[in-house]
C-alpha cells in the first residue's frame, strides 16, 4: 500500500476496432428494431452486417418482438433484351435515393412463370397459382418453396385469402372454385353461388363476396358454415370491371374513368375528392392495374402507351373522411408519385456501391443500448474504444437501467481502502475485484462525483447501492452510475459502527453509548431507533436465516 498502490490502466492508444466482440445474436436484436427501410445502407457497414441482413433470422426476430412491415409487391412481365419474349419480375415499393420507385427483389432461388397466373398475399409470404402448380415466395428470406398443386388447372383465376384459407375462382368451366387450408394443406372443391352470372369477388368483414352484374343478386361466403348466402347490400357493385380494395370499412373501386368509394352502411358509391391531378397525369389509353390498401393507404398502380413508351405510374394517396351538409365525404391527398419506364432494362439495379468508410451513425442509441446491455460487463472497457458514442453510452447510467429492465445483474465486489497521498496525509479510494490483462486484480472505481471520506464509517450493500454511514452522515454510491448521492442523516452520532441489511432496511448497531442501535426504512426514508438485546455483553451481529441460540430481531 505505496502511494500508488494499485496505478489506472495507462491511456489507451488510438487504435482501430471492431464490432467482433459482440455475438451475432445480439446485433441481430438491435438491427431488428431498426426501420428496414434503413437495411440497404446498413449492408455497407461490414461484411458481417450484408450476411446478418440477408438472413431469414434478422425477420423472424422481427416477427418475434411484434414489428411488422406493409411492404407493396409487384410483379411485372417485361421485354427481354435478346428477343421479342418477355418474362416476369418482382419489385418493392420503396424509396431510392429519396425518391418513390420499385426496387427489385433479389431472390435466393429463381422465380417461376407467371403466365397467365394469379397472386394472394398470406401473412409474410405470396402465394403465385399458375395453371395448376402452387409457388410460394418467402417475403423474409426472399427464397421460393413449392406448395400443393390444385386439382385442376386454371387459367386467369382470381384468388383471396381468408381465415387461413386460400380461396380460388374461375378459370375453370367444370370446377368452378376451390379452397386450400394452411392447417392441413389441401385443396378442396368450392361450391359455386346459385348465380350464372360472372362474379367480381372481394374480401369484406369475415366473409368472400361475389358481385354480380344482376343487382338482385349478389353473394356472401360464411367459410364457417361453407355455404353462399343470398346477400342484399352492395348494390351496382358488379357492374365495376376493374380492380377492388377494402380499406377500413369501405371498398374502394375505379368506376366510370374515377376512383370511387363505397359505404356498404348506407349503401352509397361516390366519388374520391382531391384526386383531379391523377387524372391529369394519366393518358388517354391508360389501364389501371390494381388498387391497393398500403398500410391504411389507397395505392393506385396504372399503365400507360406514349410515344411507342409504356410506363408504370403509382400515386399513394392518404384517406380522409369529412363531414359536409350534403353528407360524408371521402377526400384524397396524394402523397407521392413513381413513374417507371418499362423497357428492355426498365428498373435497372443501382451501380454497385464504392467501397466507402461507414459508421453505425445510422442506428439510434437506444437501439445500442438494448444490444450492449446484453453483454458482459467485463467487455464493457474494450467496447469504449470502439467510438466515442460507444464510450458515453456505456458510461451513462442508462445502460445499467436497460440491464435491470431485462433482468441481467452482475455480482460485483468493491473495496474501499485508505491510502497515503504524496503529501503525507490519506484518502480512501473505491476499487472493483476484476480482471485485467487477464490477472485477477483490483481495479480503480471512478467516480462521476467526488467521494466522501470514510473515516470511523460504516457501509452496507442495498441492491445495487452502498451505503456509507460516517459519523450521521449518510451518502450512497450507486454502482450503475457511478455517482454518490445524499441519504437522510441518523439519529445520533456513531463512530466504528456496524450496519447490517434486512428486507429493506439498514440496521446500525454501536458506536453510541446513549443509544445502541437505529434502523433505516428503505420505504420510508425515516430512522427510528433499534431496542437493545437484553444483554450487556458487546454483540457482533450477522444477517442469516434462523438462528438455533442466542436473540432473533424480528422486522
Amino acid at each position: 500500500m505505496t502511494n500508488n498502490p494499485i496505478a489506472p490502466p495507462p491511456p489507451a492508444k488510438k487504435r482501430k476496432t471492431s464490432l467482433s466482440s459482440i455475438p451475432d445474436d445480439f446485433i441481430v436484436n438491435v438491427l431488428a428494431r431498426i426501420s428496414i427501410s434503413q437495411y440497404r445502407s446498413l449492408c455497407l457497414v461490414s461484411k458481417n452486417f450484408y450476411s446478418l441482413l440477408s438472413s431469414p433470422d434478422i425477420y423472424f426476430a422481427r416477427s418475434l418482438i411484434g414489428i411488422t412491415d406493409a411492404r407493396l409487391y409487384v410483379c411485372l412481365r417485361l421485354p427481354t433484351p435478346s428477343s421479342s419474349s418477355h418474362r416476369h419480375r418482382w419489385f418493392n415499393l420503396g424509396y431510392r435515393q429519396g425518391q418513390l420507385s420499385l426496387v427489385p427483389v433479389r431472390t435466393l432461388s429463381s422465380s417461376p412463370d407467371r403466365l397467365n397466373s394469379t397472386s394472394v398475399a398470406v401473412h409474410s409470404e405470396i402465394y403465385q397459382i399458375s395453371c395448376r402448380a402452387v409457388r410460394v415466395l418467402d417475403c423474409r428470406s426472399r427464397t421460393w418453396r413449392p406448395a400443393p398443386d390444385m386439382m385442376v388447372a386454371r387459367k386467369h383465376a382470381r384468388s383471396y385469402f381468408l381465415d387461413d384459407k386460400i380461396y380460388v375462382i374461375g378459370g375453370c368451366k367444370e370446377n368452378w372454385g376451390e379452397v386450400f387450408d394452411l392447417k392441413t394443406q389441401n385443396w378442396k372443391p368450392l361450391p359455386k353461388p346459385p348465380s350464372d352470372h360472372d362474379h367480381k369477388g372481394v374480401v369484406y368483414g369475415g366473409r368472400l363476396y361475389a358481385f354480380t352484374m344482376n343487382k338482385n343478386k349478389n353473394y356472401a361466403y360464411d367459410p364457417k358454415e361453407e355455404r353462399w348466402v343470398q346477400e342484399a347490400g352492395f348494390v351496382g357493385l358488379g357492374r365495376i370491371t376493374g380492380p377492388l380494395c377494402v380499406i377500413g370499412n369501405e371498398i374502394f373501386a375505379e368506376h366510370d374513368r374515377k376512383y370511387t368509394w363505397y359505404n356498404p352502411m348506407n349503401g352509397k358509391q361516390q366519388v374520391i375528392d382531391g384526386l383531379n391531378d391523377v387524372y391529369k397525369k394519366r393518358a388517354n389509353n391508360y389501364r389501371t392495374i390494381q388498387l391497393v390498401n398500403h398500410g391504411g393507404k389507397l395505392v393506385i398502380l396504372w399503365n400507360e402507351t406514349r410515344r411507342k413508351r409504356k410506363r408504370l405510374w403509382c400515386a399513394v394517396v392518404s384517406l380522409e373522411e369529412r363531414s359536409t351538409p350534403l353528407g360524408t365525404r371521402m377526400r384524397g391527398k396524394v402523397g407521392v408519385y413513381s413513374k417507371e419506364s418499362m423497357t428492355n432494362n426498365p428498373i435497372a439495379p443501382p451501380p454497385p456501391a464504392k467501397k466507402r468508410k461507414t459508421s453505425l451513425s445510422s442506428i439510434p442509441d437506444d437501439f445500442i443500448v438494448n444490444v450492449l446491455a446484453r453483454i458482459s460487463i467485463s467487455q464493457y472497457r474494450s467496447l469504449c474504444l470502439v467510438s466515442k458514442n460507444f464510450y458515453s453510452l456505456l458510461s451513462s447510467p442508462d445502460i445499467y437501467f436497460a440491464r435491470s429492465l431485462i433482468g441481467i445483474t452482475d455480482a460485483r465486489l468493491y473495496v474501499c481502502l485508505r491510502l497515503p497521498t504524496p503529501s503525507s496525509s490519506h484518502r480512501h479510494r473505491w476499487f472493483n475485484l476484476g480482471y485485467r490483462q487477464g490477472q485477477l486484480s483490483l481495479v480503480p472505481v471512478r467516480t462521476l462525483s467526488s467521494s466522501p471520506d470514510r473515516l470511523n464509517s460504516t457501509s452496507v450493500a442495498v441492491h445495487s447501492e452502498i451505503y456509507q454511514i460516517s459519523c450521521r452522515a449518510v451518502r450512497v454510491l450507486d454502482c450503475r452510475s457511478r455517482t454518490w448521492r445524499p441519504a437522510p442523516d441518523m439519529m445520533v452520532a456513531r463512530k466504528h459502527a456496524r450496519s447490517y441489511f434486512l428486507d429493506d432496511k439498514i440496521y446500525v448497531i454501536g458506536g453510541c453509548k446513549e443509544n445502541w442501535g437505529e434502523v433505516f426504512d428503505l420505504k420510508t426514508q425515516n430512522w427510528k431507533p433499534l431496542p437493545k438485546p437484553p444483554s450487556d455483553h458487546d454483540h457482533k451481529g450477522v444477517v442469516y436465516g434462523f438462528m438455533e441460540e442466542g436473540y432473533t430481531l424480528s422486522p
